[in-house]
């Protein structure tokens, strides 16, 4: 579990900084498995006795200290890589104490623990790193043999320490070539995490433990003040972490708005995934508010009249399939405006657009709260009367036709419209199309019983 958190806390870091970071962190793991199995092995063979080998337990001890403390404290880059020339010096006193105090015996492989060195220099400075190491090693390989085999009055070849020598950088090497690799991926991941437009916040436990600074920016905070919070703070509305990971599995991301304290809400399309250990989470964030401006304009342009405003033939058939499929009572009035054709011909066709906005207005004013008006097509309109019977479609028919007898004034001109109006109530079985019929057939019969110019109202 720490290491998942270790982890996430760094990728909230520069990449640099974030990179120094994690090497100590893997290489103070070590360093205290290092310090539990020097202490189990000097009990084993010593118990609590005065040995020598208890002040290698003591150096590994307070190195480990040391550089506990200095995570905690160190401030950038610079700064971690001194930590980290001073953890290497203190490993490499302890084990050089080591060396000195294990009884020199030259078919004893202790010299080969001088590759951990190499190997720490490896993780912390690449390939470079791996061949100094390496020669440290050697020297200190070296060292502890001429010692071992001059206690027994024998001669070491050069050629045992050559190999002993190559030995150590060729481990070393390979581990050093690997990190350097990994490293520059590393850095380019933090460098995109930190670049990129996209809000990218990292949950362990359901609480932040990291945010990029895109993130600090669409949520308007300081990112230190997101430290700790729970996701439900942060981001308000967001479903629970299961069903958002379950959701972003389905390719379906969750919307979230945001309220900012001046401009519009902001949307975001949240998706989650798992990052490293399985409770911590990696939530990203991208700002869909212009699409779904853009998504909510060309629908809104799909389903209204550019004229007038009003909604279509589309969003009537919308509308009235709602209505049908909850069984619900609905009507509709069918509109025809009389005598339209010579306000086109005698006034033009800029009048005769006027007059069908005054009429939508009219329309608007006239119908009841749950009712809505629709333009079909020229001077055809349409009301959705909900709930409705037939003495309420007689009702709001009635006053239809009354807002539309009075006479109206354009550029001056004083223009008589009416309009014949017929109703259709909703039967077992229909559809927008064979009630809009019905309707359409009522009004027909309307125009051709009455006097142009005058409204009128008809069942069929």
């Amino acid at each position: 579990m720490r290491r998942g958190r270790d982890d996430a806390v760094t990728s909230t870091l520069p990449a640099a900084q974030a990179a120094c970071l994690a090497t100590e962190h893997a290489v103070q793991r070590a360093r205290l498995i290092a310090v539990l199995l020097a202490a189990g092995i000097t009990w084993s063979l010593r118990g609590l006795t005065a040995d020598p080998r208890w002040l290698v337990v003591l150096l590994l001890a307070i190195t480990a200290a040391g550089v506990a403390v200095g995570l905690t404290t160190a401030r950038g880059p610079a700064a971690l890589r001194l930590l980290g020339v001073a953890a290497f010096a203190g490993d490499t006193a302890a084990i050089g104490l080591a060396l000195w105090v294990i009884n020199t015996n030259p078919a004893d492989p202790i010299w080969a623990v001088t590759g951990l060195l190499a190997i720490e220099a490896a993780a912390r400075w690449g390939a470079r790193g791996a061949v100094a190491g390496g020669l440290l090693s050697a020297s200190l390989a070296g060292w502890w043999a001429t010692m071992a085999y001059a206690a027994e009055d024998r001669d070491l070849s050069v050629e045992s320490l050559v190999f002993r020598g190559v030995v150590l950088i060729v481990l070393a090497l390979p581990a050093g070539h690997l990190i350097d690799q990994l490293r520059r991926e590393q850095v380019r991941t933090r460098q995109l995490y930190e670049a990129s437009t996209e809000l990218i916040v990292i949950l362990d436990d359901d609480r932040v433990v990291g945010a990029n600074p895109a993130a600090a920016d669409l949520l308007g905070r300081d990112p230190a003040t997101l430290r700790g919070l729970a996701v439900r703070e942060l981001l308000p509305g967001l479903p629970p972490v299961v069903q958002l990971l379950a959701r972003t599995d389905a390719g379906e991301p969750a919307s979230v708005d945001l309220p900012t304290t001046a401009g519009p809400t902001r949307t975001l399309a949240v998706t989650a995934q798992r990052s490293g250990e399985r409770s911590t989470v990696q939530l990203i964030g991208r700002d869909v508010t212009a699409e779904r401006s853009r998504e909510a304009q060309l629908r809104h342009q799909a389903l209204h009249d550019v004229l007038t405003g009003l909604p279509n033939r589309t969003a009537l058939q919308e509308r009235v399939n709602r209505a049908l499929a909850t069984d619900a009572s609905v009507g509709l009035l069918f509109l025809d405006l009389d005598g339209f054709k010579a306000v086109n011909d005698s006034y033009g066709h800029g009048v005769g657009d006027q007059v069908l906005q005054r009429v939508a207005d009219r329309l608007r004013h006239a119908v009841r709260g749950g009712d809505a008006p629709y333009r079909l097509a020229g001077d055809e309109f349409c009301v959705v009367v909900e709930p409705a019977d037939t003495a309420t479609l007689d009702r709001v028919a009635t006053r239809v036709a009354e807002a539309l007898s009075d006479t109206i004034e354009v550029e001056g001109c004083r223009i008589a419209i009416g309009a014949s109006v017929g109703v259709g109530l909703a039967r077992p079985g229909d559809d927008p199309d064979r009630l809009l019929a019905r309707a359409d057939a009522a009004m027909y019969a309307v125009k051709a019983e009455r006097p142009v110019g005058r409204g009128a109202v008809t069942s069929p």
